[in-house]
């Protein structure tokens, strides 16, 4: 297997969703969110007492189609309900909300993101969602309670197979590779890796076992109470993502990234998105356009296939930030 460490020799080179009032008690809130088989469960907290729930779902945050009454899956008692078969259909991903009947209570939303690994390759990927657990422990570390982040991973993964996580202050990795029902450290301990949104890591697959095996990545939508989330990208290499569970092309006008990156007349000095293709093993590089009169001045450029950039984020996935100039704050606008 190539290991796409091309990137390191680079960087060592340079020097509308509904409120709920907060007067409600108790809140609305789905509680736990999970996978049993190919199936997803939703358990709710009884937030309206004498009233029958609705499930509502959507397959796109930020599309036209919106919000729809689920007229499939099976209630299983009045506070929990099952999308049956949807993992093992050609869905990618959902997102639920419960509600009462009148729609005037309504839960924050809860889904699932699925993405694909491959047998020997590597592949880049980020936290979409804040997994539900029982209990209070953190749910976004390789090692925690059942649902939570390391879970998901090593669901359909093998003993010594790794997650390596790129920390952008040192410019370097921390490793934790699979054994049994744990995660350890090249010391052998627990590992004690965290993930947060917008950080990107990889998995790194063997040469056994199933050729594509899926992670299901299942639980809160980020909701940002202040509006958006900041993103932090290092002088050098930042493994990064936009931090919601939606599509952002990176040309896109909403993009909030244009505006704080470095440009320049190429790749050798301006601000670099690097995505890497895990089947073809090799990446294809965007770099922000500061050429004054230059029909692509200020847009992301392909500077292989010479034309407007075409790369966008994608939920669950992740990119390289190759940051030219002093460390720099990406805050990302809630989209939804």
């Amino acid at each position: 297997m190539k290991k796409p460490m091309v990137l390191v020799a680079v960087v060592a080179s340079l020097v509308s969703l509904p409120r709920v009032s907060p007067a409600q008690a108790p809140p609305p809130e789905v509680e736990m969110i999970e996978a049993l088989g190919v199936n997803v469960k939703l358990q709710w907290n009884d937030f309206a007492p004498s009233t029958t729930y609705e499930v509502w779902y959507t397959d796109d945050l930020v599309g036209s189609v919106g919000w729809q009454k689920a007229t499939f899956g099976t209630y299983l008692g009045p506070q929990a309900w099952m999308d049956n078969n949807v993992l093992s259909s050609s869905t990618r991903m959902r997102f639920y909300r419960a509600q009462d009947s009148s729609g005037s209570l309504i839960t924050p939303p809860v889904g699932f993101v699925t993405v694909d690994t491959f047998k020997d390759k590597m592949t880049m990927h980020s936290m979409p969602l804040m997994p539900t657990v029982v209990g209070s422990a953190p749910s976004n570390v390789l090692n925690g309670p059942k649902g939570c982040v390391g879970h998901m991973i090593g669901e359909n993964l093998i003993n010594n197979e790794e997650v390596w996580k790129w920390d952008a202050e040192v410019q370097d990795y921390q490793k934790a590779r699979l054994q049994g029902k744990k995660w350890k450290d090249h010391s052998g301990s627990d590992s004690t890796m965290a993930f947060e949104f917008g950080e990107g890591f990889w998995v790194v697959r063997m040469n056994t076992g199933n050729l594509v095996e899926t992670i299901t990545f299942l639980g809160k939508v980020p909701m940002a109470p202040t509006g958006s989330i900041d993103v932090e990208l290092r002088k050098g290499l930042t493994m990064f993502n936009w931090p919601y569970p939606t599509t952002l092309a990176l040309n896109d006008a909403t993009c909030t990234l244009t505006a704080v990156a470095q440009g320049g007349p190429s790749p050798a000095v301006a601000d670099c998105v690097y995505e890497w293709d895990p089947l073809a093993e090799k990446y294809t590089v965007a770099f922000k356009v500061k050429v004054e009169g230059s029909p692509y001045d200020g847009k992301w450029f392909d500077p292989v296939a010479l034309r407007e950039s075409n790369l966008q984020f994608e939920p669950g996935t992740a990119r390289w930030y190759l940051r030219r100039g002093a460390d720099v704050t990406w805050t990302c606008l809630r989209p939804y």
